[in-house]
């Protein structure tokens, strides 16, 4: 019974100490404005990106995420999508330029090295985009579109045998790449013109 009694004190003093606390409320909680304004800015970027007409909002996107850029730390995010944007409006200097900030933050996601290697291959820079397309394989080797570009500048360098090889890679990931059949088979052309 004693126990009991010892009980129903506990319980009594710790419901009378919950009742004298003060829960707030996580709306009454200050948001500083500078992150809900960063939250708002790469949320209507990001939005931008995904409509189906994106090529028609890149600069919009673009701006909204410089406002990321100048309200923070810099991050590899907001200037890797620039350079997607960049590469969309065919301003492939600029693409360049923003993955390589990305880069230089980050130089870890296979995915911007591919894309800056498709930007330099579009400057007709072919020997600076293998650099960045084997450097995006050496990070993942299943980037199927690495490969891809890989096989495309090769081409250009006319170095056939082993633009097919990687054009090989590229269809192994992805056996409905158009792209990529398309240039092993003129790779394999130009081979056998060449011999």
């Amino acid at each position: 019974m004693h126990e009991k009694n010892v009980f129903f004190i506990v319980f009594i003093v710790l419901f009378a100490f919950l009742a004298g606390c003060s829960f707030s409320d996580p709306s009454d909680v200050p948001i500083d404005p500078k992150v809900e304004a960063v939250s708002k800015y790469y949320m209507h970027a990001d939005n931008l990106l995904r409509t189906r007409h994106m090529e028609d909002h890149c600069l919009e996107a673009i701006a909204e995420y410089d406002r990321v850029l100048a309200t923070r730390t810099p991050e590899r995010y907001p200037w890797s999508q620039k350079g997607y944007c960049y590469f969309l409006l065919e301003r492939y200097q600029d693409s360049v330029n923003s993955y390589k900030q990305a880069i230089s933050l980050d130089p870890s996601y296979s995915d911007d090295w591919s894309m800056m290697g498709s930007s330099l291959s579009s400057l007709q820079q072919p020997a600076e985009a293998l650099d960045a397309l084997d450097q995006a394989i050496a990070l993942d080797p299943k980037n199927e579109y690495a490969w891809m570009m890989k096989g495309d500048v090769l081409i250009k360098l006319e170095r056939y045998r082993e633009a097919a090889d990687a054009c090989d890679r590229a269809l192994y990931l992805d056996p409905d790449d158009e792209t990529a059949q398309s240039n092993k088979e003129m790779a394999l052309r130009k081979l056998q013109i060449s011999k």
